[in-house]
């Protein structure tokens, strides 16, 4: 289905997506630094000695993989020109994905230095699957084809799976 003839909100994203990247690229570099700077900031906090149940802890897990998911799509909204043509750039889908899984090891070794955090292999896992779900949801809503919701539902249930083993595996 071409882009012109796409209905609904796949339509509505793509506006959007080029509306974002009309904005001056260096302009769009000032939300994925943002949104490290806020990383930062929250992991370098001890945490707080209340008890979380095993939900709560399970949620906080997954929030790895929205937050990754944001710097990593917020990394690629800042890499692209204003062609929102990526099927040819695979470089900036690999570069944006390389920022966000780089960033999250360096955070996490980070917090191996906070008193009460520790460095864990299992959130680095979840990060690198929610900046793998969103960059695939934004090249196909770039390219006007959104990737097939099996994609996205599997790609959602290995971020969902990653979060689980972070939060009961053995690590």
């Amino acid at each position: 289905m071409a882009a012109t003839s796409q209905r609904g909100p796949g339509r509505r994203l793509r506006s959007a997506l080029q509306w974002w990247l009309r904005i001056p690229r260096w302009v769009r570099a000032v939300l994925p630094l943002a949104i490290m700077a806020v990383l930062w900031w929250s992991s370098s906090r001890p945490p707080t000695p209340r008890r979380v149940g095993p939900l709560g802890a399970f949620l906080h897990n997954g929030m790895h993989a929205v937050a990754f998911g944001a710097l990593a799509g917020a990394c690629l909204l800042a890499l692209l020109g204003r062609d929102t043509r990526i099927a040819h750039r695979r470089r900036w889908l690999v570069a944006s994905f390389a920022i966000a899984v780089g960033y999250g090891v360096v955070d996490e070794m980070h917090q191996s230095f906070v008193p009460g955090r520790i460095c864990s292999i299992a959130d680095m896992a979840t990060d690198a699957a929610g900046a793998l779900l969103v960059l695939v949801g934004l090249r196909g809503v770039a390219l006007g084809r959104p990737a097939s919701r099996r994609v996205l539902v599997g790609m959602a249930m290995v971020a969902v799976a990653c979060a689980a083993f972070a939060t009961w595996g053995p690590l």
